[in-house]
């Protein structure tokens, strides 16, 4: 992952990440910090994020992918892979605190908020074929 400046004059582009880490998918925190997810040398993916500094650092995510914060940044949704089958997943950024949020034997990827941070709309390949998605929306908060 890189970073460019849009100012005029300013060096050009930074890496903020090393070149063994293979990222796919990023999100940003309302602090312009990130959380991302990327492969590191070749395996699974998984989540990381990085600070205003440059600190990168795991998150205890397991085989995950497409993060995705909510616009009053209090909350995290990521899809985490398990027997072979993606689902949703959600930590409470203020708490900690991480729960399953779609339990199926089928595919949910690519979780995006609402501008209410209160719901989530998501591909999903259940009721379908494998590999064909519908986008599903569901409430994730009253």
């Amino acid at each position: 992952m890189w970073l460019r400046s849009l100012k005029t004059g300013a060096p050009g582009d930074t890496p903020i990440t090393p070149p063994e880490l293979d990222v796919r998918e990023m999100s940003f925190f309302p602090d312009d910090s990130l959380v991302f997810s990327a492969a590191k040398n070749s395996g699974a993916p998984q989540l990381f994020s990085v600070d205003l500094a440059g600190n990168i650092r795991p998150l205890e995510s397991g085989e995950a992918r497409y993060p995705s914060v909510s616009p009053d940044g209090l909350w995290l949704a990521y899809s985490r892979q398990g027997r072979g089958i993606w689902n949703l997943w959600l930590t409470d950024l203020q708490t900690n605190e991480t729960h399953r949020f779609t339990n199926e034997e089928c595919n949910d990827i690519a979780p995006n908020w609402g501008g209410d941070s209160r719901t989530l709309v998501f591909a999903s390949d259940c009721g379908r074929a494998l590999g064909f998605t519908a986008l599903r929306h569901r409430q994730v908060r009253p």
